[in-house]
């Protein structure tokens, strides 16, 4: 390592390492600060497997310290033994996977006294599988006359007095991965059993400390003692303070322990007297819509996912309270979708979902219900009646019929390029050409031809709002790219040039991509789009007004309605609303054959042959009703 002299010959930062019997985990650990440490200390509690031979072939000084214990104490004696201005903690099973290029720089000029580090705890194999926390491991220990730790476990850092640090530390760039909570390792190393003992000598010592009741809950969950562990999670709720700072994660673990345990009702009345109490915490708003989703409360789920976003937003970035890789971003946004498009608010449930994927690409559950807006029943959707919604109907089945049958040459391959998937799409091979529109909508890539060709297959599964959305799309991206076509032109040609001529249907080519009336037939999919929604609304409207005459006669019969007009005049008013309801009803549907009935030039591509004979005729609309 690199002799980096600072104030009286001291070192600036130290990596401070704890381990036993770590030689299979420890060269990540130790690779990962290479490059930024002046000096490593692995403080070696009794390995027996080699351990301390890897440390030293990173050039590391290895103490060895009996272990008794006290994960403190074996701490302790690596501040006892450090040379440097900054001492960065770590675990064996933890490496540095972010934020280095900047450390040194940071730590050397800042007035600060202590950082936190986000530590990334996997929990599984995919790699958003993690819960995440930001404690303080970066720190100088000269600070407030020597820090030191305390604690058998879960220690924390004291000044020389046994008081709590009283610093107020930044958030670091530093991101470590921690792998010694995947299920596999905690079986290996025994850790849930060895934190069990400890936590019992804890409480033997303390035993109406809150944070160890905590704590132990915690392991008690890893152990799989759920009962036991929602006792002692209780208690400790009742005893903690509300200013307590991990108390939002006492209650994100109780509310779990509670939905594991059966009794949801329980984590819902927790999660609702918690919430509103603790300012910048979306895991417990998240937590509370996800509780309500299982319950079928979608509108109650929308706004507890909307107040996840907005408490996300409101966060400390030092704050060191357990949440989920996630939540606050990618993953409430994702369940956020979800009880969007329960509600048929598929516009608003698409741009949640677009702004999932554009934060986590590879987030698979995102990536499922973004298939399932092309291809359900995945996500709940409107009933099978189409035909009293304005949906779907019979003629309209002959574009899916059509793709039924892709051209041979086309159906067994994977597009790489968008003008590949386009062509592949009006041959019919729908399947792989969707696939790489939904990837390119993910990653921020859609072209107008993609965004056109996902609209026309929401649209015909009879997704009116999210198909209007894409169609939207479509036409923002085609005049995008045909005002950036015509500015190179004019460049090279230097002076004006006219829009592109329209070529037709089938007549993009591979130079082309994209004819101008592209955009004409995006305005004619939003219009149909939006007038099917319409139509849908206006015949759910229709049955609600049946719903609510037949109820309206009942309380009047039976009386609970008190002095009122007899059956006769509520019948009458129903029906007065009703036929006004059935007008807008047949105004709408007689627009809508209208407009399905322009030439080609304006109409939907649903032939993808060129024949110019569209397939969206729909004269049979106006008897939706």
């Amino acid at each position: 390592m690199e002799d980096r002299p600072r104030r009286s010959g001291a070192m600036l930062l130290g990596v401070h390492i704890l381990a036993k019997n770590e030689a299979a985990r420890l060269p990540a650990a130790l690779e990962s600060v290479r490059e930024i440490a002046d000096e490593i200390i692995v403080i070696d509690t009794g390995s027996t497997d080699g351990t301390p031979e890897v440390a030293r072939a990173f050039g590391a000084r290895v103490l060895f310290v009996p272990w008794q214990d006290d994960f403190a104490a074996a701490r302790n004696a690596g501040l006892e033994a450090a040379r440097t201005d900054w001492v960065l903690v770590l675990d064996a099973d933890e490496r540095v996977v972010a934020g280095r290029r900047v450390l040194r720089s940071l730590i050397r000029e800042t007035e600060n006294e202590a950082f936190t580090v986000e530590i990334q705890n996997a929990i599984g194999s995919d790699p958003w599988a993690r819960v995440v926390f930001r404690p303080v491991r970066l720190f100088r220990p000269s600070a407030f006359g020597g820090l030191r730790f305390l604690g058998r476990i879960h220690e924390q850092l004291v000044t020389p007095d046994g008081r709590p640090a009283p610093f107020r530390p930044a958030a670091s760039p530093l991101v470590i991965e921690h792998v010694g909570y995947r299920p596999d390792v905690l079986r290996e190393k025994g850790t849930a059993e060895r934190n069990a003992r400890l936590l019992a000598r804890c409480l033997e010592e303390r035993p109406d400390d809150p944070f160890y009741r905590y704590h132990r809950g915690i392991t008690l969950v890893q152990l799989r003692r759920l009962r036991e562990a929602a006792a002692e999670l209780e208690r400790a709720l009742e005893t903690a303070p509300k200013s307590a700072p991990y108390r939002p994660s006492l209650v994100r673990t109780l509310s779990l322990v509670y939905e594991g345990l059966g009794r949801p009702e329980r984590a819902r009345t927790l999660l609702q007297a918690e919430a509103p109490d603790v300012e910048g915490q979306p895991e417990l708003w998240h937590l509370l819509g996800e509780s309500f989703l299982a319950a079928g409360w979608v509108r109650p789920a929308e706004a507890a996912f909307r107040a996840a976003l907005a408490a996300a937003l409101r966060a400390d970035p030092s704050d060191d309270n357990v949440r989920t890789f996630g939540v606050g971003g990618f993953r409430t946004r994702t369940r956020l979708t979800e009880a969007l498009a329960r509600q048929g608010r598929w516009a608003e449930a698409m741009e949640a979902l677009r702004a999932a994927l554009l934060e986590r690409p590879d987030f698979a559950p995102a990536r499922r219900l973004l298939e399932a807006l092309v291809e359900p029943p995945a996500l709940p959707s409107r009933p099978a009646d189409r035909a009293s919604q304005g949906g779907r109907r019979e003629q309209d089945a002959a574009p899916e019929a059509a793709r039924a049958s892709p051209a041979p040459e086309a159906a067994g391959r994977r597009p790489k390029t968008a003008a590949e998937a386009w062509a592949m799409y009006r041959a019919g091979a729908v399947r792989p050409a969707a696939e790489f529109f939904l990837e390119s909508l993910g990653d921020g890539t859609l072209t107008a031809e993609g965004a056109y060709a996902l609209g026309e297959l929401l649209y015909e599964r009879g997704h009116g709002a999210a198909a209007e959305a894409m169609f939207v799309r479509a036409i923002a991206l085609a005049e995008a790219a045909e005002g950036r076509r015509r500015v190179l032109q004019a460049d090279e040609s230097g002076g004006d040039v006219p829009p592109a001529a329209d070529k037709g249907p089938g007549g993009a080519g591979e130079g082309a991509f994209g004819p101008a009336g592209l955009s004409d037939r995006a305005r004619v999919g939003a219009a149909l789009s939006r007038l099917d929604d319409l139509l849908a609304g206006v015949a759910r409207a229709l049955r609600r007004a049946d719903e609510r005459a037949a109820s309206a006669v009942r309380r009047v019969e039976e009386g609970r309605d008190g002095p009122s007009p007899g059956p006769a005049a509520v019948v009458r008013r129903w029906t007065a609303a009703e036929a006004a309801l059935r007008r807008m009803h047949h105004r709408l549907a007689e627009a809508r054959t209208a407009l399905a009935g322009l030439p080609w030039r304006v109409r939907m591509i649903g032939d993808r042959g060129g024949s110019g004979e569209g397939t969206r005729r729909t004269e049979g609309a106006e008897g939706a009703d």
